[in-house]
């Protein structure tokens, strides 16, 4: 998927590492519940141009999607 090379330079990673941790289990999250982890802190994805919340995870930088085996359900992990 394309890459939007912009996100790095506007996005404060440590906001989203926390975000993260809150609601990861077994090193991933549910991408709901990171939504959700997220609004709570106030963060807005939708502030850094994206329309999408899957498109504004492929995005990040360090972190990748992972399709569970029903292909409906996504979730985000750390890349090693």
């Amino acid at each position: 998927m394309k890459k939007n090379d912009d996100i790095e330079s506007n996005i404060n990673y440590d906001e989203i590492k926390k975000a993260f941790e809150k609601v990861e289990k077994n090193g991933t999250a549910l991408l709901s519940t990171f939504a959700e982890s997220l609004n709570r802190i106030g963060f807005q994805y939708k502030s850094h141009g994206y329309k999408r919340f899957f498109d504004f995870c492929n995005d990040l930088e360090g972190y990748e999607i992972i399709s569970h085996d029903d292909d409906q359900t996504f979730s985000i992990k750390p890349q090693n």
